[in-house]
């Protein structure tokens, strides 16, 4: 039996109504999402990821006001210009810093090495470091992000094809394990690193700090390739007297 026009038109409004309802809860889900990615996603200011600020430590050896003591055998290393100031073992020798980027880039890299241990080194780019294809190191990386109560690895370099010229950045989240460790006056997060993802012959530690929003090079990375357990203490030492001056 054919239905009524009355039982037609009631028969469309419901199939109507079944699709409005259908497309407020696709909407809601969506809405959802993107508050949810919002809230989870770090959105740093002018569209450019940058390190965080500067972690202080409150259980740092120099935390309210204290002093930064010096560890026995230990020597401070100081550099004003690059804002910081560290202990290392006496026995590494003397700290040389050159800011002349390696192979063929341009722009400004630090580099700091110590003339009796080379298994130890730190660094950090700035953002006119221009990349010309060799492999990584994490003192190509200045400091790093934590958003989200997760932690990234924070890129930032500029790119030229010899023609054009462009400044880039991206972030990479990090697995764990991660641990934070208290600097003097600031905090420092600590990686562990296989062979294959740094230009090292081994295993490495990696100590990064990120530092003043004033300085040239946001962050400086310390590294420690195939750390032994006298090693890692050593360098435990030099994180823990890690001082951010002005």
């Amino acid at each position: 039996m054919e239905d009524s026009p009355k039982q037609k038109s009631s028969k469309r409004s419901l199939v109507i109504i079944i699709i409005l309802i259908v497309i407020i809860i696709v909407l809601g889900g969506l809405l959802g999402w993107c508050w949810w990615n919002d809230r989870n996603t770090p959105t740093p200011s002018g569209g450019t990821p940058t390190p965080g600020a500067p972690v202080a430590s409150s259980t740092g050896p120099c935390a309210e006001g204290a002093d930064n003591p010096t560890p026995t055998g230990f020597t401070f290393y100081e550099n004003a210009s690059l804002g910081y100031r560290f202990a290392y073992p006496t026995s590494w020798g003397t700290v040389s810093v050159t800011t002349t980027p390696i192979a063929s880039e341009s722009g400004d890299y630090v580099m700091g090495r110590f003339s009796a241990n080379d298994s130890v080194w730190f660094g950090g780019n700035a953002t006119d470091y221009v990349v010309r294809g060799r492999g990584g190191m994490p003192t190509d990386l200045p400091g790093y992000l934590k958003a989200g109560g997760q932690y990234y690895t924070v890129n930032l370099w500029r790119f030229t094809d010899g023609i054009t010229t462009e400044d880039r950045s991206s972030l990479h989240l990090m697995s764990p394990p991660l641990e934070e460790m208290a600097g003097c006056n600031t905090t420092a997060l600590i990686t562990h690193q296989e062979a294959s993802e740094i230009s090292t012959v081994g295993p490495a530690d990696i100590a990064r700090f990120n530092l003043q929003p004033t300085s040239h090079y946001y962050g400086v990375n310390f590294v420690i390739d195939h750390p032994t357990d006298a090693g890692r203490e050593d360098f435990h030492k030099l994180v823990r007297s890690f001082q951010l001056i002005p």
